[in-house]
């Protein structure tokens, strides 16, 4: 059922229309367009969504408000307040009043709307083929757009493949995950603890437009964020060199070697908040160079927001944006002084209200509502030990040799554009400071945290030093086709030399849970109604029942009910259980992860499965109420039919 085309077309209809709703539409529709870059317009919005969203979100839970109607509502008050801020209501009074009139002249048949439409679409459709006219006539600019999309979709293959096929989530943190977005659809906060629960929040509202399982929002928005990753790679590096094919090159890099790269590579197909943090890293310092760069207060907030999101979301990701931050800041008082002085303190500002808005949920959940912090991360974060100076490898070598190259082209060459000198000079620093983090970093301080996490942001400047360093060998050439040819070889190198030797396979991180447990919730969950049924089963189940049905663990079932009677009653409570129909999940092959599993919770997983696999033929040998309703070589499910019980043929 999961991994069925249909159901995956349906599934990811659903969630790219809701995500563009959100964050593609609406914004077009309700923030200011300021000419120039279409990309850059949309990275913009994206970063000032999210933050509304996010910080929407929390007063929604806090109100008891968090539904499709009060983010609406929200939206809609958003609209209204920008209305005013830029008074505009005149010309949204003349629009509204052309739009009667249209309403009244199809009325009237004085006009007609499909027409109209017809009219639109065809518009449409010329300016597509004057496009595609225009990149006929140019093959060097249509190989380079065909070249983008082969890396783009390739590496997102590699990325979707377990999504699309697998439906347990991923790793240990998955299921953790899957439960707080449903406990924010509950309108609860910090179940388990204080942790931002700003990516909750997000992939919540886009499981309320979407109106799919929560479970393939938590599936799809993992491979979704490192596509939006390697848009961000390919947007800031374009546009800090004003070429397309560095950034296609840094894409590739990022994209298709990720097994050469330091960063814990199966992630990218997990869904975690520090990857979605990720997400916002490199076009929030994009946006805090262009402000310092141009002085736009338009720029200054879109960084803004980036930075805030990213201390919404997660702690280590805030603080890699913080240091990149904190470089740009000190390079460009350097180099301009004066004119940085007076824009800075806007971004130190920026800077400081986002800290405030990071640490204000963690700081009114624990010092005034007296909620504790998450064990697990707290645990993490405070985890020290000694730490050996990682050796060096052929990788660090080739790094070190990219930026030698970076700064000789910024200081040496002196490269004509100002702007394109002080992003290849940033990009240096902030990729020799997180090299120097990441091979002597946890040495030093002796944090946890440091010395695993580094690598992630140490594996993003590789692929921009990469890009970059294209840039900087071809920059001098004159002749500008050579310039392209050379750059559009080595994009080509990198794929070709990729696919046939490297032969990068789908990333599948590990799971917890039995593939066919989840696929049986899924096929319960969308045919019987809510609230109807009770799944018996481990502990891993129960973040997925969480607001559908109803969970108990198999030893707490065995405990408290007896095969001898035909429905269920609770010897413990001496209450009936009058759930409709109870789905029992019995492994015959133990199903076992590799990673979290230990011995003495596979023994008494498989004492409790031999314990309800005789509870089952004991109430099957007396009753005919309890039949089999699924069932493999691994797998077996009992349904335990109670539809026909009542208080009083269960106490007898």
């Amino acid at each position: 059922m999961y991994a069925s085309f249909w159901n995956q077309f349906y599934q990811m209809s659903h969630y790219l229309v809701s995500f563009c709703i959100l964050f593609v539409l609406f914004p077009l529709a309700a923030f200011l367009r300021p000419k120039g870059d279409r990309f850059e317009l949309l990275a913009r919005n994206y970063l000032k969504m999210v933050f509304f969203v996010i910080a929407v979100g929390y007063l929604l839970v806090i109100t008891q408000l968090f539904e499709v109607i009060g983010i609406l509502l929200a939206m809609f008050c958003l609209c209204l307040a920008l209305l005013l801020i830029h008074r505009s209501l005149p010309r949204i009074n003349r629009k509204l009043i052309r739009l009667v009139a249209y309403v009244f002249d199809v009325a009237d048949e004085n006009r007609s709307s499909r027409q109209d439409v017809c009219g639109h679409f065809r518009a449409l459709q010329n300016g597509v083929k004057r496009r595609l006219a225009r990149l006929r006539a140019h093959p060097s600019a249509l190989l380079t757009v065909v070249l983008f999309l082969a890396v783009l979709f390739f590496s997102c293959g590699l990325r979707f493949y377990d999504a699309f096929i697998y439906p347990q989530p991923n790793m240990s943190d998955g299921s953790v995950t899957l439960s707080w977005i449903k406990q924010i659809d509950l309108r609860e906060l910090f179940v388990n603890g204080i942790y931002p629960q700003g990516f909750s929040i997000y992939m919540a509202s886009l499981q309320k437009f979407a109106f799919i399982d929560a479970l393939y929002i938590l599936k799809y928005t993992g491979p979704f964020n490192e596509l939006l990753i390697l848009l961000g790679i390919y947007f800031v590096v374009s546009r800090f060199t004003g070429r397309k094919l560095p950034g296609i090159l840094a894409m590739g890099i990022y994209g298709l070697c990720f097994r050469y790269l330091p960063s814990e590579y199966t992630r990218q197909a997990a869904t975690n908040s520090q990857e979605f943090g990720l997400v916002f890293l490199l076009p929030t310092l994009y946006f805090y160079k262009k402000y310092l760069d141009e002085g736009n207060r338009t720029n200054l907030l879109a960084a803004f927001c980036g930075l805030a999101v990213t201390g919404l979301v997660h702690t280590v990701a805030f603080a890699f944006t913080g240091v990149g931050v904190v470089l740009l800041t000190v390079l460009y008082l350097a180099a301009h002084f004066r004119i940085t002085l007076r824009r800075g303190k806007w971004v130190v500002l920026s800077a400081v209200v986002s800290i405030i808005l990071a640490v204000s949920p963690a700081v009114i959940g624990h010092y005034i509502l007296g909620i504790a912090y998450y064990a697990s991360s707290q645990d993490y974060a405070q985890s020290f030990a000694h730490y050996a100076i990682r050796a060096l490898t052929g990788r660090e070598f080739l790094m070190a040799g990219m930026l030698v190259i970076l700064l000789a082209g910024a200081v040496v060459l002196c490269i004509r554009r100002l702007d394109a000198k002080m992003g290849v000079l940033f990009c240096t620093v902030f990729a020799a400071v997180s090299m120097a983090v990441y091979l002597a970093g946890g040495h030093f301080t002796g944090i946890g945290v440091l010395e695993d996490r580094s690598g992630e942001l140490y594996a993003l400047l590789i692929a921009v030093t990469g890009g970059m360093t294209l840039y900087v060998l071809f920059g001098p050439l004159r002749t500008l086709w050579a310039r392209h040819v050379l750059e559009l070889g080595a994009c080509i190198g990198l794929v070709g030399v990729t696919i046939v030797y490297i032969r990068p396979q789908p990333i599948i991180p590990y799971k917890m849970m039995n593939p066919y447990a989840v696929d049986e919730y899924l096929y319960i969950s969308t045919h019987y109604t809510p609230t109807d049924w009770l799944i018996v089963s481990y502990d891993e189940t129960y973040d997925l029942a969480l607001c559908s049905g109803f969970h108990l663990l198999t030893d707490d079932f065995l405990k408290r009910f007896s095969p001898d009677s035909e429905y269920l009653y609770d010897r413990t409570t001496k209450k009936s259980y009058v759930q409709p129909y109870v789905f029992l999940y019995y492994e015959k092959n133990l199903y076992y992860d590799g990673v979290e599993s230990t011995t003495y919770t596979l023994a008494k997983r498989r004492e409790h499965n031999a314990a309800l696999k005789t509870w089952a033929n004991e109430h099957m040998a007396k009753y005919s109420n309890l039949t089999v309703f699924y069932e493999n070589s691994d797998f077996m499910v009992y349904k335990l039919d109670q539809s026909k019980a009542t208080t009083k043929n269960i106490i007898k």
